[in-house]
């Protein structure tokens, strides 16, 4: 977007759909609405992902690897799938 907006006004009208979003993107303060919902939903995608990557093992199964019982604690916080992502 910040590309098209330094495109010669001519060049720019003769595609219509970009300039259409163009000038739907600058008006008022939409794109600030769009930057920061992307955040959002950027955020809540990591904490998804982060739920559906991590394994959850009870305290009567084996440890995946073999690791510690601490190190397994921390693998089922979800950290590990939000630094993946």
């Amino acid at each position: 977007l910040f590309a098209v907006v330094n495109l010669p006004e001519e060049e720019l009208r003769s595609h219509s759909v970009a300039y259409a979003n163009c000038q739907l993107t600058f008006r008022g303060s939409n794109l600030q609405c769009f930057l920061i919902g992307r955040q959002i939903f950027v955020a809540t995608l990591m904490f998804v992902v982060a739920r559906i990557a991590s394994p959850v093992y009870a305290d009567d199964d084996d440890n995946i690897f073999g690791v510690s019982d601490g190190f397994q604690g921390f693998l089922n916080t979800g950290l590990t799938g939000a630094v993946i992502t």
